[in-house]
């Protein structure tokens, strides 16, 4: 493929915001299944589709690493996924279809850890060895300090915190009492290494090596609001780790009394999505390490494209798109891989090519515009904040301002000079000011008076 062809293609992906959840990238099987799902619970596809996105990566997990451009053997292929979305929605339902041959395998193993238990218990021998300890791996309310002790105990490798009621993660005690920074810290590392290692004292203390944890959360729009605006979650990054989606619920639409009968267990869409996790699950379990997922030429260059974007699109003086939600945009430069490999996984693919790094892009930037659109919603543009500041001041007498220092007196929102500099900018291209000396050293809003 040439590098013009490839040029033309990133240009399509990334030229318009995406705005429908893009389930045409997933691989064909999973997409199928996808659409199914959200017809029987009448949800939309974007409720569907991310906590399908979720269960596949906690099924590849265990068997791959993603590529990484700056570590030799990769990075895990976890993610971190959240939707705003009411409770009792059809959120669960189409966890259980996503998850349904991963919950079977999950009983499985707990029923025979419970019969290693009574084993253990009824033993009579001296010497019998230690309990055994569980190896569940699916979890819908936890606490972090409770998941840290389960993990470093735990013979499971891959976990996943899949719940419907996210309001119970945010507001448990973990985040809400005074051990919150240690929590987040936890978290974020358990997504972006798998390696955990706490120094609390006795029994508080943990060692974690080469787990992997995904987490999949669907919460309501106050509770989402309320982390935002908490300074702890905002400077430790940790929000800035999910991908996205806020969907509308649906419309009411009428269903016929034959379409009511269709059954999701009866359905051939997700009987093949089923039977692919099957096989997937079953060639892979002798896998005694995890292999990374590398990257063709066509796919490196791809990525190349993309992560020059959100160079651009994240920079104040070019006035990107993605300014205002940088630590977002630049986090996805290494998480396209991870949803690029979970996709190569399940398209039985050794190696990233081309189309499966495209479509990984149109996730990863439908989550950035659907960022976007929530966290700039009703906020005021960085120039209109100071235009304001700046109207305010001549009514209390104040004619001119001197730039350098407008990042130091200004508006709380500017105080930096590469953002001072940017809304100076814009002001003086929208001509509402202009320089009153021939240095440009000082400036008056347009039509004032001296």
């Amino acid at each position: 493929m040439t590098t013009n062809t490839l040029a033309a293609s990133i240009s399509e992906v990334l030229s318009e915001t995406i705005t429908e959840y893009p389930i045409q990238a997933f691989p064909m099987i999973v997409a199928n299944a996808i659409n199914k799902s959200a017809f029987y619970h009448q949800v939309p596809h974007a409720v569907a589709g991310q906590t399908y996105l979720a269960q596949m990566a906690y099924m590849a997990q265990s068997y791959i690493n993603a590529p990484s451009d700056k570590k030799k053997d990769g990075q895990p292929c976890s993610l971190a996924i959240l939707t705003i979305f009411p409770s009792g929605e059809g959120k669960d339902v189409c966890k259980d279809d996503a998850a349904k041959i991963i919950k079977e395998i999950d009983d499985v193993s707990l029923e025979s850890f419970r019969e290693e238990v009574d084993e253990w218990k009824s033993s009579t021998q001296k010497n019998k060895g230690a309990r055994p300890h569980s190896p569940q791996s699916i979890f819908m309310r936890a606490t972090t300090q409770g998941l840290l002790k389960h993990m470093s105990l735990s013979p499971s490798s891959s976990y996943i915190w899949s719940t419907g009621e996210g309001g119970y993660v945010f507001g448990g005690f973990s985040l809400q009492s005074d051990m919150k920074g240690d929590s987040l810290s936890t978290l974020t590392d358990l997504i972006d290494r798998g390696t955990v290692i706490t120094n609390l004292g006795g029994e508080d203390s943990s060692y974690i090596s080469n787990k992997r944890f995904c987490l999949d959360i669907s919460v309501q729009d106050v509770v989402v609001k309320k982390v935002l605006n908490d300074e702890m979650f905002r400077n430790q990054g940790f929000m800035a780790r999910f991908l996205f989606a806020s969907p509308k619920p649906l419309a009411y639409k009428p269903r016929t009394y034959e379409e009511t009968k269709l059954k999701p267990y009866d359905d051939h869409d997700l009987q093949m999505y089923w039977d692919l996790c099957k096989a997937l699950l079953d060639r892979s379990s002798h896998l005694k390490t995890r292999s990374v997922i590398s990257k063709n030429e066509d796919a490196d260059r791809l990525h190349h494209e993309y992560n020059e974007f959100i160079r651009k699109e994240s920079d104040l003086l070019s006035e990107g798109v993605y300014v205002e939600i940088a630590p977002f945009a630049k986090r996805t430069q290494q998480y396209v891989l991870r949803v690029a490999a979970v996709f190569a996984f399940f398209e039985g693919k050794d190696e990233i090519d081309y189309i499966t790094m495209k479509n990984a892009i149109l996730i990863v930037k439908y989550s950035l515009d659907q960022w976007l659109l929530y966290l700039t919603q009703n906020k005021k543009s960085l120039d209109t904040i100071l235009l304001e500041w700046m109207r305010a001041k001549v009514q209390s007498g104040t004619t001119q301002f001197k730039v350098s220092t407008l990042n130091q007196y200004g508006p709380e929102q500017i105080r930096t000079c590469e953002i001072r500099k940017l809304a100076v900018k814009i002001l003086l291209e929208k001509n509402l000011i202009k320089y009153t000396d021939d240095k440009e050293k000082f400036v008056e809003l347009v039509g004032s008076t001296k």
